[in-house]
């Protein structure tokens, strides 16, 4: 593998590791702020997003990405903003009677920076869902998208360059080697979004990183995908009645962003 690239990575993960290190737990104020960024920039380069997707796709409806890429990152933006300080609260847990009068808090902590392996087909959304996330509750990102969707990458590259400090948020561009390269990185968490033979390399990377994980394994979250169901209409050639079949075409797996306790999805 190209040494350059591994250690490109590495430079900039150490960067986010540093400036994560000097403001372990991001205000309020802060968290919030970043919300915004990405919600503004989310909306400003919304017909860009529409225009570059459809490039990559061959075509695309622009409707489609507005409903389905640009319009649930901006409504996940607003939600997270309005309840992210209720997220940042001690919450009281039961004390055993033997300990009274002691009481017991669970404190949510950010865990550090959180590598972020999205996949095509909704590159946007799959991106940066999990990124505005981990954005809320207190974390440093770094994203890896899909080589198969050239100008988008650029563009969301070129988006996060414009609206986040490096140390904040990355896009990371290239292609399977770097996303090999990407899974390597020791991150505090990494969230993967993607197909099985993609699954399987990125668990073993994880597997391989046992060894100088000395107090506990990776963390990582897997987020499985529906297939698209077929439709047909009355006038179709078949034996049965035509029926329009509809399913949900993604299925998430949340991940306990800013808890040090977790317990699998």
């Amino acid at each position: 593998m190209n040494q350059s690239i591994e250690e490109t990575l590495r430079v900039a993960l150490e960067m986010q590791r540093a400036a994560f290190a000097a403001e372990p737990m991001p205000s309020l104020a802060v968290r919030r702020d970043r919300l915004q960024r990405l919600r503004t920039m989310t909306a400003t380069h919304a017909e860009e997003l529409a225009a570059a997707i459809a490039q990559d796709f061959g075509h695309r409806a622009r409707q489609e990405t507005l409903l389905a890429d640009v319009f649930t990152v901006q409504s996940a933006a607003r939600h997270a903003m309005r309840h992210v300080r209720g997220w940042m609260k001690p919450r009281r847990v039961t004390t055993a009677f033997q300990f009274w009068p002691a009481r017991n808090r669970l404190v949510r902590q950010p865990l550090g920076v959180v590598g972020i392996v999205s996949p095509w087909n909704y590159p946007y959304y799959l991106a940066f869902a999990p990124a505005l996330a981990a954005l809320a509750a207190g974390n440093r990102v770094m994203i890896k998208p899909s080589e198969l969707t050239p100008a988008t990458s650029a563009l969301m590259a070129r988006m996060v360059a414009a609206h986040f400090a490096p140390e904040e948020m990355q896009v990371i561009v290239g292609d399977a080697d770097v996303g090999r390269a990407f899974t390597s990185l020791p991150f505090d968490h990494l969230f993967f979004t993607g197909s099985t033979p993609v699954g399987r390399i990125v668990a073993t990377s994880l597997r391989s990183r046992w060894s100088w994980a000395a107090s506990r394994p990776p963390s990582s979250t897997a987020a499985a995908r529906w297939r698209s169901p077929p439709s047909g209409s009355r006038s179709a050639s078949c034996s049965m009645p035509g029926r329009l079949a509809w399913r949900p075409t993604t299925r998430w797996c949340r991940a306990r962003w800013s808890s040090r306790w977790r317990r699998p999805c």
